[in-house]
């Protein structure tokens, strides 16, 4: 069986949410491109803060076994604002998970974010703000 094809969007369904049109993850934000490192840090604020412990090194172990634990700077910011997003909404908050190449795809953690922390950054009537009412 072919794997599930992942994009950047999220589709809701149209009696719950209005339109039922494909939802880009950047368009959750008022202004992703200049809040992009402050969303991202929000996000992923215990990977980041892991990533800045421990950098990526500049000459890696070639015995490293690649393993993801031994790699935290994955969610180095810098790297963090080059990605792209799966998302979904959840009961307890937004669902966020990086999608990454293949080679790295096991390391994507998928982290759970309560809507109130994204709050400053909602477009205005959007869905992210909708999710807070």
């Amino acid at each position: 069986m072919a794997p599930i094809p992942r994009t950047t969007t999220s589709v809701l369904p149209p009696s719950i949410y209005g339109t039922g049109r494909p939802v880009e993850f950047e368009g959750l934000f008022k202004d992703y491109t200049r809040d992009r490192r402050a969303i991202l840090s929000t996000i992923f604020a215990k990977q980041v803060l892991e990533a800045e412990k421990h950098p990526r090194p500049e000459n890696p172990d070639p015995h490293d076994d690649g393993s993801c634990e031994k790699s935290p700077w994955l969610y180095a910011l810098d790297d963090l604002e080059e990605g792209s997003y799966t998302f979904n909404f959840a009961s307890r908050g937004l669902e966020v998970q990086p999608d990454w190449p293949h080679v790295v795809e096991a390391c994507e953690e998928r982290v759970t974010v309560p809507y109130e922390k994204l709050k400053p950054y909602a477009a205005p009537r959007g869905l992210l703000e909708r999710m807070l009412d």
